[in-house]
Protein backbone atom coordinates (compact mmCIF):
# COMPACT_ATOMS: atom_id res chain seq x y z
CA UNK A 1 0.00 0.00 0.00
CA UNK A 2 2.86 2.09 0.41
CA UNK A 3 2.81 2.49 -4.03
CA UNK A 4 1.60 3.31 -6.84
CA UNK A 5 0.61 -0.46 -6.91
CA UNK A 6 0.55 -3.22 -4.75
CA UNK A 7 3.11 -5.00 -6.59
CA UNK A 8 5.47 -2.23 -6.71
CA UNK A 9 4.99 -1.61 -2.74
CA UNK A 10 5.66 -5.61 -2.29
CA UNK A 11 8.81 -5.29 -3.71
CA UNK A 12 9.47 -2.53 -2.31
CA UNK A 13 9.25 -4.41 1.19
CA UNK A 14 10.95 -6.84 -0.41
CA UNK A 15 14.31 -4.74 -1.03
CA UNK A 16 14.39 -3.44 3.09
CA UNK A 17 13.30 -6.40 4.44
CA UNK A 18 14.64 -9.98 4.14
CA UNK A 19 11.81 -11.81 5.51
CA UNK A 20 10.05 -11.74 2.36
CA UNK A 21 13.45 -13.30 0.50
CA UNK A 22 13.65 -15.71 3.11
CA UNK A 23 9.83 -16.80 2.68
CA UNK A 24 10.08 -17.17 -1.51
CA UNK A 25 13.10 -19.37 -1.08
CA UNK A 26 12.09 -21.83 1.39
CA UNK A 27 10.81 -24.95 -0.78
CA UNK A 28 7.49 -25.21 1.77
CA UNK A 29 6.83 -21.41 1.73
CA UNK A 30 4.11 -21.85 -0.89
CA UNK A 31 3.10 -24.67 1.63
CA UNK A 32 2.79 -22.54 4.70
CA UNK A 33 1.03 -19.88 3.15
CA UNK A 34 -1.53 -22.07 1.95
CA UNK A 35 -1.65 -23.70 5.37
CA UNK A 36 -2.87 -19.91 6.49
CA UNK A 37 -5.23 -18.93 3.74
CA UNK A 38 -7.42 -22.05 4.24
CA UNK A 39 -7.74 -21.08 7.54
CA UNK A 40 -9.30 -18.14 7.02
CA UNK A 41 -12.92 -17.50 5.13
CA UNK A 42 -14.15 -13.97 3.99
CA UNK A 43 -17.63 -15.60 5.07
CA UNK A 44 -16.38 -14.60 8.16
CA UNK A 45 -16.22 -11.15 7.91
CA UNK A 46 -19.86 -10.89 9.15
CA UNK A 47 -18.98 -11.83 12.39
CA UNK A 48 -16.95 -8.74 12.76
CA UNK A 49 -18.60 -6.13 14.69
CA UNK A 50 -16.83 -3.07 13.86
CA UNK A 51 -15.96 -1.18 10.35
CA UNK A 52 -12.35 -1.65 12.17
CA UNK A 53 -12.55 -5.25 12.79
CA UNK A 54 -14.05 -5.76 8.69
CA UNK A 55 -10.99 -3.82 7.70
CA UNK A 56 -8.66 -5.75 9.56
CA UNK A 57 -9.90 -8.89 8.48
CA UNK A 58 -10.62 -8.21 4.72
CA UNK A 59 -6.45 -7.05 4.66
CA UNK A 60 -5.37 -9.93 6.02
CA UNK A 61 -7.00 -12.13 3.74
CA UNK A 62 -5.32 -9.54 0.58
CA UNK A 63 -2.18 -9.42 1.87
CA UNK A 64 -2.31 -13.04 2.16
CA UNK A 65 -3.36 -13.72 -1.67
CA UNK A 66 -0.67 -10.77 -2.36
CA UNK A 67 2.15 -12.81 -0.92
CA UNK A 68 0.94 -16.18 -2.48
CA UNK A 69 0.45 -14.75 -5.73
CA UNK A 70 4.88 -14.01 -6.09
CA UNK A 71 5.57 -15.96 -8.76
CA UNK A 72 8.36 -17.71 -6.87
CA UNK A 73 5.72 -18.79 -4.45
CA UNK A 74 3.76 -20.26 -6.76
CA UNK A 75 6.07 -22.23 -9.13
CA UNK A 76 7.19 -24.15 -5.52
CA UNK A 77 3.31 -25.92 -4.91
CA UNK A 78 2.96 -28.99 -4.99
CA UNK A 79 0.18 -30.49 -7.34
CA UNK A 80 -2.22 -31.24 -4.92
CA UNK A 81 -1.53 -28.10 -2.94
CA UNK A 82 -2.20 -26.28 -6.26
CA UNK A 83 -5.77 -28.11 -6.67
CA UNK A 84 -5.97 -26.69 -2.87
CA UNK A 85 -4.71 -23.25 -3.92
CA UNK A 86 -7.38 -22.69 -6.79
CA UNK A 87 -10.40 -24.49 -5.17
CA UNK A 88 -10.05 -21.92 -2.00
CA UNK A 89 -9.52 -18.67 -4.11
CA UNK A 90 -12.27 -19.35 -6.46
CA UNK A 91 -14.35 -20.07 -3.43
CA UNK A 92 -13.20 -16.78 -2.16
CA UNK A 93 -13.51 -14.94 -5.10
CA UNK A 94 -17.39 -15.79 -4.97
CA UNK A 95 -17.96 -15.29 -1.16
CA UNK A 96 -16.47 -12.16 -2.11
CA UNK A 97 -18.68 -11.46 -4.99
CA UNK A 98 -21.67 -12.07 -2.56
CA UNK A 99 -20.24 -10.15 0.12
CA UNK A 100 -19.45 -6.82 -2.26
CA UNK A 101 -20.44 -4.37 0.50
CA UNK A 102 -17.30 -5.73 3.08
CA UNK A 103 -14.67 -6.61 0.48
CA UNK A 104 -15.36 -4.22 -2.96
CA UNK A 105 -13.50 -4.68 -6.57
CA UNK A 106 -10.32 -3.85 -4.03
CA UNK A 107 -10.79 -6.88 -2.37
CA UNK A 108 -11.92 -8.96 -5.17
CA UNK A 109 -8.28 -7.80 -7.13
CA UNK A 110 -6.26 -9.76 -5.13
CA UNK A 111 -8.27 -13.05 -5.37
CA UNK A 112 -8.12 -12.54 -9.47
CA UNK A 113 -4.50 -11.59 -9.29
CA UNK A 114 -4.09 -14.94 -7.56
CA UNK A 115 -6.12 -16.73 -9.47
CA UNK A 116 -4.51 -15.29 -12.38
CA UNK A 117 -0.74 -15.20 -11.81
CA UNK A 118 -1.55 -18.96 -10.89
CA UNK A 119 -2.79 -19.57 -14.80
CA UNK A 120 0.22 -17.50 -16.21
CA UNK A 121 3.14 -19.70 -14.42
CA UNK A 122 0.64 -23.10 -15.01
CA UNK A 123 0.85 -21.45 -18.83
CA UNK A 124 -2.67 -22.19 -19.31
CA UNK A 125 -2.79 -21.36 -22.64
CA UNK A 126 -6.06 -19.42 -23.21
CA UNK A 127 -4.23 -16.84 -20.34
CA UNK A 128 -1.47 -16.65 -21.81
CA UNK A 129 -2.96 -15.84 -25.35
CA UNK A 130 -5.30 -13.03 -24.30
CA UNK A 131 -2.30 -11.82 -22.46
CA UNK A 132 -0.71 -10.92 -25.19
CA UNK A 133 -3.46 -9.35 -26.70
CA UNK A 134 -4.73 -7.81 -23.62
CA UNK A 135 -2.64 -4.20 -22.22
CA UNK A 136 -5.15 -4.03 -18.84
CA UNK A 137 -4.96 -7.60 -18.51
CA UNK A 138 -0.82 -7.41 -18.64
CA UNK A 139 -0.41 -4.62 -16.56
CA UNK A 140 -2.55 -6.42 -13.62
CA UNK A 141 -0.83 -9.38 -13.54
CA UNK A 142 2.57 -8.25 -14.01
CA UNK A 143 1.78 -4.94 -12.03
CA UNK A 144 -1.26 -5.36 -10.30
CA UNK A 145 -2.23 -2.55 -12.21
CA UNK A 146 -6.49 -1.78 -12.03
CA UNK A 147 -8.38 -4.72 -13.88
CA UNK A 148 -12.20 -3.70 -13.93
CA UNK A 149 -14.88 -6.37 -12.94
CA UNK A 150 -15.27 -7.93 -16.27
CA UNK A 151 -11.32 -8.84 -16.52
CA UNK A 152 -11.34 -10.13 -13.22
CA UNK A 153 -14.33 -12.41 -13.45
CA UNK A 154 -12.94 -13.60 -16.87
CA UNK A 155 -9.97 -14.64 -14.82
CA UNK A 156 -12.29 -16.24 -12.46
CA UNK A 157 -13.90 -18.38 -14.75
CA UNK A 158 -11.00 -19.39 -16.37
CA UNK A 159 -10.07 -20.34 -12.91
CA UNK A 160 -13.11 -22.59 -12.60
CA UNK A 161 -12.35 -24.36 -15.68
CA UNK A 162 -8.41 -25.22 -15.42
CA UNK A 163 -9.81 -26.57 -11.37
CA UNK A 164 -12.39 -28.49 -13.02
CA UNK A 165 -9.66 -29.68 -15.25
CA UNK A 166 -6.71 -30.81 -13.12
CA UNK A 167 -9.65 -32.74 -10.82
CA UNK A 168 -10.04 -35.01 -13.51
CA UNK A 169 -6.52 -35.87 -14.85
Amino acid sequence: MTRNSLQLGYDYILSIFNGFTELESRKDGGKQLLVRYMELDPQNIKFCKTPLERGEYSFKIVYLELILSQTQILRKLEQDEKVKLLKYATDYYKSKDLLKNNYSQFGQSTTALLLGRFLDVEQDIELVQQKKQDNQLREFLDHTFPLDKTGMDAIFEKAKKYLKNLNYE
